[in-house]
């Protein structure tokens, strides 16, 4: 009778330590995918652009100098704080998808850290993506910004005027990326200049 009741008050316990730790796993897993969501919210902040692509009108009245040192340094704060925030979690403590997530999670914030250090925003403007290629094509009325409201159209206007601010920032940081040294290559700032006299003698 004594080992019955032994080895049942063994299994109840062995079943509640296994129930504890489903429970701690399952908060962890919790915390864990609230700060992927709340990352994700915030960057939307950030990155208007992205939000729009997707139709969330919150930030559509938004442009951000992105490629201004002030921005810039919003965003390294953003990314370490996420950083940070990862490594408190043991890996070790996580199932299935969250683990992958967390990899995922805690590489993304180490490259665009990395990315911060190079000075592309020195060189702002290339043939293949540039604000004054994306800025066009969300006011063509075919592009992402929506025009369907009064308030589109106003939201689109406060764009515009954000431009302004925009393209006064590419014009410095042009010349201060000539200053030292920090431009495209000949060949890639030239050669579509070269083939468009080409094109030109050929009609001719």
């Amino acid at each position: 009778m004594k080992k019955t009741v032994h080895a049942a008050l063994m299994l109840m316990t062995i079943v509640a330590c296994n129930q504890k730790t489903v429970q701690q796993q399952d908060e962890i897993s919790q915390n864990v995918n609230k700060l992927f969501d709340d990352y994700y919210e915030k960057r939307l902040q950030l990155f208007p652009l992205e939000a729009t692509a997707i139709a969330d009108k919150r930030y559509n009245d938004q442009l951000p100098v992105d490629i201004s040192d002030s921005y810039r340094g919003k965003l390294k704060a953003f990314y370490q704080k996420n950083l940070e925030a990862i490594a408190k979690y043991d890996r070790a403590a996580l199932k299935g998808q969250d683990v992958l997530s967390y990899d995922i999670f805690k590489r993304e914030m180490q490259m665009q850290m990395e990315g911060l250090t190079f000075k592309d925003n020195l060189m702002p403007v290339n043939q293949f993506w540039s604000m004054h290629l994306t800025f066009p094509q969300l006011g063509s009325g075919k592009g992402n910004q929506p025009f369907k409201t009064v308030k589109d159209y106003d939201d689109f206007l406060k764009r515009i005027s954000a431009f302004v601010v925009y393209q006064d920032s590419v014009n410095a940081n042009m010349r201060r990326g000539m200053a030292g040294g920090i431009t495209p290559h000949m060949f890639a700032a030239t050669q579509r200049h070269h083939r468009k006299r080409c094109e030109r003698k050929l009609v001719l």
